[in-house]
């Protein structure tokens, strides 16, 4: 069966670490669930692993932790997000339209950015 993942939250740490987390279905075999990085323009690509929890009614929660700071990709290049399990893979996506997202300014502060503009 392929891997079914349903993102619940992004989140980001003022030290530049992202967390991700939400739920899996069917439920990754021990060791082998992960979150993938993939830049479009370079192909290279940076795996984390993820931590796996099964609460007693059966759903499985999985959560990353990603040090942004230390990623390899240039500025120019773009790292799309992936939940890996096993041999499959699927892109994260947010389930609402997002109209405003995080933005990089020159100086550091947090500032967003409505989506199109």
């Amino acid at each position: 069966m392929v891997a079914g993942f349903r993102l619940a939250s992004v989140s980001m740490r003022a030290d530049g670490t992202l967390l991700v987390a939400g739920t899996a279905a069917p439920a990754p075999e021990e060791g082998r669930a992960g979150f993938l990085l993939v830049g479009r323009k370079s192909g290279q690509e940076c795996r984390y692993a993820a931590a796996v929890a099964t609460d007693p009614a059966g759903t499985t929660e999985v959560s990353c932790t990603v040090p942004l700071a230390e990623l390899p990709f240039s500025a120019d290049d773009v790292a799309d997000l992936y939940y890996v399990a096993g041999q499959d893979r699927v892109r994260l996506a947010w389930q609402q339209p997002v109209r405003w997202l995080p933005y990089p300014t020159k100086f550091d502060n947090l500032s967003f950015k409505r989506k199109g503009a």
